[in-house]
This record gives structure tokens, C-alpha cells and sequence, in this order.
């Protein structure tokens, strides 16, 4: 269901796809944090699709491998919605590539669904610059626009070099 690691072992990951997504200049989009507001929407979203206690407690468990942190051990539904938007919180505010493979693997495994085009909805309204397609064997993210990295010159030795700001 939700164990796409193990179906699909050579899936895309989100820093394999975009190595210096960190250098984007963010200044129209959320390129490399995860908005404010858009973790609590996201949850109303996956509850929507986890919506039992088995579903759920494997998104949890999806979520804990990621923070990482010991999974939840509960199994009622409100126990578990409550260990669910503690994990989702902590992935929002941790790595941003290991919150990107979660949502990518996640749309995946509901892609017959209309979840992509909620998601994507979702996406654009908290100007996410990020977007999902659905191909065959992933879900992939596309850039929104063509980004520009945050870059100065320095003179070192006689030759200019680029270097990202910091």
C-alpha cells in the first residue's frame, strides 16, 4: 500500500531530481521550506485518502522512518490522528527533500484518486513552487518556473568563481 520503498526501489528522489534546489531563489515560490499553513492542510488531505485505522498507522509509520522517530504503537483511530499530525509537523519542519519524497510517494500510492489535483491544488494556493505529475511508475515533481539560483562573483586568483549566498 503505502511501502512504495520496497515496490518501487529505483524510484526518483526529490535530491536525485533537484541536487541544488537549496541555491532557488525563493522570492515567488516556496522552494526549498515548506510554508507556513501548508502541513495542516496536507493533513486534511491524507486523512481524507488513510481513512482508517490501518491506513493511517502505515502513513504514520511511513513518517516516522523519515523523521526519524520511534513509530506510533497505537492503534484507535483518534490515537492516531494524534500521532499523525505530530509526525506530519516534525516533516514539515525537518528536511525539505525527505517532506517531498513523503507527499511524492504518497499522491503515488492514491494516484487513482483525484488526490494529484487536490494536491496540486493545494500546492499553488500556499505558492508551493513544486508540482506533481502522475507518470506510470511515480509521481514526479516539476518546478513551476524557471528559477534562478542565488549567486554572487568573488575574484579569487585572477579568476571569478561562482559561489551560492549563504
Amino acid at each position: 500500500m503505502f511501502f512504495y520503498k520496497l515496490i518501487y526501489p529505483n524510484r526518483m528522489n526529490f535530491r536525485t531530481a533537484y541536487p541544488d534546489y537549496e541555491t532557488y531563489d525563493e522570492s515567488e515560490f516556496y522552494l526549498h521550506k515548506v510554508p507556513a499553513g501548508l502541513c495542516s492542510a496536507l493533513m486534511g488531505l491524507i486523512l481524507r485518502y488513510a481513512d482508517d485505522s490501518s491506513k493511517l498507522k502505515v502513513v504514520c509509520y511511513d513518517i516516522a522512518t523519515r523523521v526519524p522517530c520511534e513509530p506510533t504503537t497505537n492503534w484507535g483511530w483518534d490515537w492516531l490522528v494524534s500521532d499523525f499530525d505530530h509526525f506530519l509537523h516534525r516533516l514539515c519542519q525537518g528536511k525539505f527533500y525527505k517532506f517531498m519524497d513523503f507527499i511524492s510517494g504518497f499522491a503515488h500510492e492514491n494516484k487513482d484518486n483525484e488526490g494529484f489535483d487536490d494536491l496540486n491544488d493545494i500546492l499553488e494556493e500556499y505558492e508551493f513552487g513544486y508540482r506533481l505529475e502522475n507518470q506510470l511508475t511515480d509521481a514526479v515533481w516539476d518546478l513551476v518556473t524557471d528559477v534562478s539560483h542565488r549567486t554572487s562573483s568573488i575574484q579569487e586568483r585572477g579568476t571569478i568563481k561562482k559561489c551560492v549566498n549563504s
